[in-house]
């Protein structure tokens, strides 16, 4: 039986590891494109997102209001302003 290691260096690509995880564990499914291609671009350099064991462990967390309203600032930050 084959051991896996993964790397669990921080992840910057696209996104924080930290932004990725609040998405994927409370954001909205509407996300925009724009945010949608930052979070494929971190899934695509991000071992450890790409893993079973994140996806195993996010499936588990308890959405709150408070991850609700961070993913939220998250969503904004990358949303490109509409209103120029």
């Amino acid at each position: 039986m084959e051991n896996t290691v993964l790397d669990l260096r921080e992840c910057n690509v696209g996104m924080s590891c930290e932004e990725y995880t609040l998405l994927v564990v409370a954001g909205p499914n509407d996300i925009s494109q724009s945010v949608r291609d930052r979070m494929n671009q971190h899934l695509g350099a991000c071992e450890y997102h790409q893993s079973r064991t994140f996806h195993q462990s996010a499936l588990g967390t308890p959405v709150t209001k408070e991850l609700e309203l961070k993913a939220k600032k998250v969503i904004g930050k990358y949303t490109p302003d509409q209103s120029k």
